[in-house]
């Protein structure tokens, strides 16, 4: 079991939240991660990494955005994290320079890149969430949020990133996606996001809302693909049969439109660019995506293919 000499948490923290540490292991990505015992169930602690999220008023704000968000959707009874308020009532604090958060655990293992469940179910359970985050009042766009109407314009500057931005403006008005009706979209659905449990690896729930904000939901659905439609790691294409498997379970949930389904493509390149936005928006040079190279001269091929996908399910 990890303690204090093993890179544990700080002992403070968990006496503060009447935690008890428990064996099990994380992947850490943005934050370190701990599985403890909270008030009779388990939870996960999480220390976020202070370089990426700053200890301050404006962090602290943008993760009241968040467990407010995660609490009213506990309502819908989606398999996501709830916010467990152990510290003084609230499930967020700052603690020795750092942000600390604790959120309800949930069975089962990352699907990643696993041959199984297919991307089907996988898209199926994210309509699954847009059904439920539909039925939540929407609040205030998050603080921290870039949606793709607004990514144009943080890439307006050096020549390569200006006419990208551009050409995300021009496509997006094609698609016309920027007039939908906008809910919360968890905005990162990955397959590295979705747990899933059982011999045929059923998908069970979603974790790491970290990028949640107000937006289109199909939007989620190029969100998702911008990383799971890749055939494997590294991969600068997206596999159409990936693609249109996600979208096929997707609209056996929700309705899709052919004209919908021509859009995720665009969506898709959206998150590329909104990436390379944020990191810009940060102080930082980002490089091109390869994929994001790929995308615009093979984008309106693998449209079609997603839309002939919607036209086989009328």
């Amino acid at each position: 079991m990890d303690g204090p000499s093993a890179g544990g948490p700080d002992p403070e923290v968990l006496e503060r939240g009447g935690l008890a540490l428990m064996p099990r292991r994380f992947a850490e990505r943005e934050a370190r991660l701990w599985l403890v015992a909270a008030g009779g169930e388990r939870a996960v602690l999480r220390r976020l990494d202070p370089g990426l999220y700053r200890p301050d008023a404006a962090t602290m704000a943008d993760r009241a955005w968040l467990h407010s968000f995660l609490t009213r959707l506990e309502s819908t009874r989606f398999p996501a994290p709830r916010p467990v308020p152990a510290f003084e009532g609230t499930s967020c604090i700052v603690h020795a320079g750092a942000v600390w958060e604790l959120l309800t655990f949930l069975d089962g293992d990352e699907i990643g890149w696993r041959p199984e469940p297919p991307l089907e179910a996988m898209g199926a359970l994210l309509g699954r969430l847009h059904d439920a985050t539909a039925g939540v009042a929407t609040p205030v766009q998050r603080p921290t949020a870039l949606p793709l109407t607004e990514v144009p314009a943080v890439l307006e500057g050096p020549a390569p990133l200006a006419a990208l931005g551009a050409e995300l403006g021009r496509r997006l008005q094609e698609s016309g996606p920027a007039e939908g009706t906008r809910a919360v979209i968890h905005g990162d659905f990955t397959a590295h996001n979705v747990l899933a449990a059982g011999p045929t690896m059923t998908p069970t729930g979603v974790i790491d809302f970290g990028l949640a904000h107000v937006e289109v939901p199909l939007a989620d659905v190029g969100f998702g693909l911008w990383r799971s439609g890749r055939p494997h790691q590294g991969a600068a294409i997206i596999d159409e049969a990936r693609a249109r498997d996600f979208v096929r379970g997707y609209g056996g949930v929700r309705s899709v439109t052919e004209g919908e389904a021509r859009a995720v493509p665009v969506h898709i390149l959206g998150r590329g660019l909104q990436m390379m936005g944020k990191r810009l928006r940060a102080g930082q040079v980002p490089h091109i995506p390869p994929l994001v190279e790929w995308l615009l001269v093979n984008s309106d091929r693998l449209a079609e293919g997603l839309a002939a996908e919607v036209h086989l399910m009328r």
